[in-house]
């Protein structure tokens, strides 16, 4: 059953694409080049505005407010997004950090989202996932913008300025300044061989004479820190990414962070911001990883105040529909929450619940209070439906209705009880009328 849906789904497919006479998607492949911005930044200082630079269905923004509180915004096609210092309310926001996260919801050609839909009720999501992106037809990644800006006593600060690389002497370099006084100006030094530091190093501008080390071995001192791992591996099929550690951002109001940057792609896919908790990602001996703990117990360990929980987002720009659940327990429940739809919470588990309180077998049997149940459902004790029980035989019941019925009934019998009663005094009254009747017949006849 199953090869005979993947066959038609595939065959949907195909016949979708044929039939689409449309060009690929202006999207950025992945390759070795940069990813350009979504969308122009602007700010003064009562907004900030994102203003796309590419066609899209919607635009998504997120931004995470120095409290942790996160907030979205939503725009259909054509239109831009701004986020101000003044909330719905009217009241200022905090000052601090506050980074956002920009994301696009692509047009897709007509019929590629039905096509999606029927491969996911069909299970074979992956093949025509993969054979879109083939044609053309789906981003072969996410298009989405992200950084950081600032709100500093009411204000917005954002972008305009990059910091320039600091110099000691009066704001000039080594070489400059050599150059302006007639002074041969001083080589770089080639070493064509090991060299020994039996030592700590300080490198950049602002290191001085007898500096102070501590514990450091190495130091990186000036107002614009970078390690650059520049990979020159040019034949044959040997990797050669180039790789870059940064130390906070160079723009105005941008973040105090420490990061892992993909230099020859442009992507940042590791990113730390100053003040985060200790142990906020703790990976011991064992390759435990610990979330705001030292001391995983688990293979993954949350360990936090309140309610730890696991946010699960799918959202759009792949063409299915964007779908948010929430994983989630604290002292008074464990519960899934469909965060899309009105937060609600279809299953929900206490604290204290006993075992095989809900068990499903390798069989695909389901028991309730019991791990053997002994057909597609086994209830181990009472059991109380309000609604409906419908049997798919040909009958059906109802429950209120079966319930009125036996109330009905329960009454007939009350009132077949009275009746009962009443009959056998009729006949008890009768028996005394016969009784008297036989002793006037025997008067009579004797008189006679």
């Amino acid at each position: 059953m199953k090869d005979q849906k993947t066959s038609l789904s595939h065959l949907f497919l195909f016949a979708l694409v044929f039939c689409l006479n449309v060009s690929a998607l202006a999207i950025p492949q992945s390759g070795d080049r940069k990813i350009e911005p979504v969308a122009n930044v602007k700010a003064d200082a009562s907004k900030i505005t994102w203003e796309p630079k590419v066609s899209f269905e919607a635009l998504t923004l997120t931004v995470a407010t120095p409290e942790g509180e996160v907030i979205r915004q939503e725009t259909g096609s054509g239109g831009g997004l701004t986020f101000g210092v003044t909330d719905g309310k009217g009241q200022v926001r905090p000052d601090g950090q506050y980074r956002y996260e920009l994301r696009v919801t692509p047009i897709l050609a007509r019929g590629v989202r039905e096509a999606l839909a029927a491969a996911r009720q069909n299970e074979t999501e992956e093949q025509t996932t993969r054979e879109l992106r083939r044609q053309g037809l789906l981003p072969t990644e996410d298009l989405a913008q992200s950084g950081t800006f600032r709100i500093l006593s009411g204000a917005i600060v954002s972008g305009g300025a990059t910091e320039p690389q600091s110099f000691r002497s009066g704001g000039e370099s080594p070489r400059r300044i050599a150059g302006r006084s007639g002074v041969a100006a001083p080589a770089d030094q080639v070493i064509a061989d090991d060299q020994i530091v039996q030592g700590s190093i300080c490198a950049g501008f602002d290191c001085v004479n007898n500096e102070n080390f501590g514990a450091d071995t190495l130091r990186l001192k000036e107002n614009n820190l970078r390690i650059h791992f520049d990979d020159t591996s040019n034949s044959g099929s040997f990797p050669n990414n180039d790789w870059r550690l940064v130390a906070n951002d160079q723009d105005n109001g941008g973040a105090n962070q420490f990061s892992l940057e993909d230099a020859t792609n442009g992507r940042v896919p590791f990113l730390v911001e100053a003040n985060s908790p200790t142990n906020s990602l703790y990976v011991d001996s064992t390759g435990r990883i610990g979330f705001r703990t030292s001391t995983p117990a688990l293979d993954l360990h949350t360990n936090t105040n309140n309610t730890p929980a696991l946010r699960l987002e799918q959202n759009n720009s792949g063409g299915f529909t964007a779908q948010t659940w929430d994983v989630a327990g604290n002292e008074s429940v464990f519960f899934i929450r469909d965060a899309t739809n009105g937060s609600q919470l279809p299953f929900k588990i206490q604290p204290g619940a006993v075992s095989n309180t809900l068990a499903i077998t390798s069989n695909s049997r389901v028991g309730i209070g019991t791990l053997s149940p002994e057909q597609k459902l086994h209830v181990a004790g009472n059991v109380v439906i309000e609604g409906s029980l419908d049997v798919r035989d040909g009958s059906f019941f109802n429950m209120a209705a079966m319930k009125a019925l036996y109330e009905r009934l329960l009454q007939r019998e009350s009132e077949l009880q009275s009746l009962r009663q009443k009959n056998d005094e009729l006949q008890t009254r009768l028996a005394e009328f016969e009784k008297r009747m036989q002793k006037l017949e025997t008067r009579v006849g004797g008189k006679q």
